[in-house]
């Protein structure tokens, strides 16, 4: 099914029409300057509908001829594509783009039929759809996709993304979407550099409270913005890659789904109060993000900017049983950086071919950090708990002046802090399941304490300081 409207360059001259075949159909109606679309079924004389979009236009009296953000988005052979698996097999992919003769939407159902909990399920997403949407026809373009992880794997068991959207002149910028009930990926390519973003939800017993996981994606995209100003990263790129972690790690599971998993799977081991407060909250994850080279002085091709920062997080859970277990996470982070600046602060850098505009500083930076927390039980009894953090920072800086190296300096800095919990924890764990509001607030406060002292430090001058604390 697909519905062609003939437009001037933008959605002005769109006429009402109905389109449909068999038991699925779908419309179009426009409503006060939006496109509202809708796809539904027939059940006699009354249509179900399962996904809404509407797409907001500029009226031509209003913007002249300009296309306006969902109209910029379609109007010159961009495409957006989404996919959803479900449960029983069956397909569902919607396809908004354009085409010659105005704007297409196409939407099929394949492998199987929808039953009435699927459609709803797809209502129900239709929302982050729609958010999605609305993201990548902002300018610059944003990740908004946290929506689309918001679905009950009993009905649908996967949903994919795809999108082509406008990145300035003749440029693209691609996105891909995939979430399933083990996992979360986003992934960016553009003019700018490449990005991507992989959580891995399978192992829920390392889930923290809802607060918890809050706080961690808080503090990892603090330290994004760290890495960004020490690297001279760029603002549009580390924007996007900031969304797309904050989206994937944010409403992963809950306590109450995590009660429900324990009844199910009785033997399986659990994490208390003390072993939760050792870890981040967060499931496992890795996270890069590489901006493309630029080699901006035309007298040294040696010398490029760049820009390339990873980090990831690893846990284990292993034991016996609930009395013997232990627990381990790592974190990890690595940056990666080279770029230009004036002598000056308050004169812009022009580099050329002309010697008097060879007076910058290039700097090199190679930064990496490291956290390993861990934690283990024998016979129900705390036999350890110890966190080990390392940073480590290189920045060389070359000052050149009518194009000669006056100056070639690397600074080196690096630091090691462990700690060691198991005096502060062990006469703790009686308070684990006292109901007492003193015992509560003891623990609560010890716990809350180890547990901001977690996170990678990616600045060594800080974690020695915190080593003297």
């Amino acid at each position: 099914m697909q519905l062609d409207a003939a437009h001037c360059t933008h959605f002005g001259l769109l006429h009402d029409k109905f389109i449909g075949s068999g038991r699925l159909r779908f419309d179009r109606t426009i409503v006060g300057g939006t496109l509202r679309f809708a796809c539904g079924r027939r059940l006699g004389a009354k249509r179900r509908v399962f996904l809404r979009i509407h797409l907001r236009y500029a009226r031509p009296e209003r913007r002249g001829c300009r296309c306006h953000q969902y109209a910029d988005l379609f109007c010159i052979g961009r495409r957006v594509t989404l996919s959803i698996q479900t449960a029983n097999g069956a397909q569902v992919d919607l396809t908004l783009g354009s085409q010659d003769n105005g704007l297409a939407v196409q939407v099929q159902v394949s492998k199987g039929k929808l039953t009435d909990a699927e459609r709803d399920a797809l209502q129900k997403l239709a929302g982050g759809f729609q958010d999605a949407i609305d993201g990548l026809a902002a300018v610059p373009p944003r990740l908004n996709l946290g929506g689309l992880t918001q679905f009950d794997p009993a009905l649908l068991s996967s949903v994919d993304l795809h999108a082509s959207v406008p990145a300035g002149g003749s440029d693209k910028q691609t996105i891909d979407f995939h979430a399933d009930s083990k996992q979360r990926t986003v992934s960016a390519n553009g003019p700018s550099g490449a990005m991507k973003v992989s959580v891995d939800t399978s192992n829920s017993a390392i889930l923290g409270s809802a607060a918890q996981q809050k706080q961690a994606i808080d503090r990892y995209l603090k330290q994004f913005d760290a890495a960004q100003n020490r690297g001279h990263g760029g603002a549009s790129l580390m924007g996007m890659f900031k969304d797309a972690f904050r989206e994937m790690n944010s409403n992963i599971g809950t306590q109450q789904q995590q009660q429900q998993q324990r009844a199910q799977n009785p033997s399986a081991i659990w994490l208390n109060k003390t072993d939760q407060s050792m870890l981040t909250g967060l499931a496992d994850f890795s996270a890069s993000v590489t901006q493309n080279a630029d080699w901006s002085n035309p007298m040294r091709r040696d010398e490029s900017d760049t820009f390339s920062y990873q980090t990831s997080q690893n846990s284990s859970v292993k034991g016996s049983g609930q009395l013997n277990r232990s627990i381990t996470q790592d974190q990890q982070s690595h940056l990666s950086a080279s770029y230009h600046e004036s002598l000056l602060a308050d004169v812009p850098l022009k580099l050329s071919t002309d010697r008097q505009s060879q007076n910058y500083y290039y700097r090199q930076i190679k930064d990496d950090a490291s956290s390993h927390a861990s934690i283990a039980y024998d016979k129900g009894a705390l036999v350890s708990a110890s966190l080990k953090q390392t940073a480590s920072q290189s920045t060389r800086v070359r000052k050149y002046v009518m194009g000669n190296l006056e100056e070639d300096t690397t600074t080196p800095s690096q630091a090691t802090l462990s700690r060691d919990f198991l005096d502060l924890l062990k006469p703790l764990q009686k308070k684990e399941t006292s109901h007492a509001p003193d015992d509560m607030n003891t623990l609560q406060q010890a716990l809350s304490t180890i547990n901001n002292l977690v996170y990678l430090q990616a600045d060594p001058a800080q974690l020695r300081s915190e080593g003297l604390t």
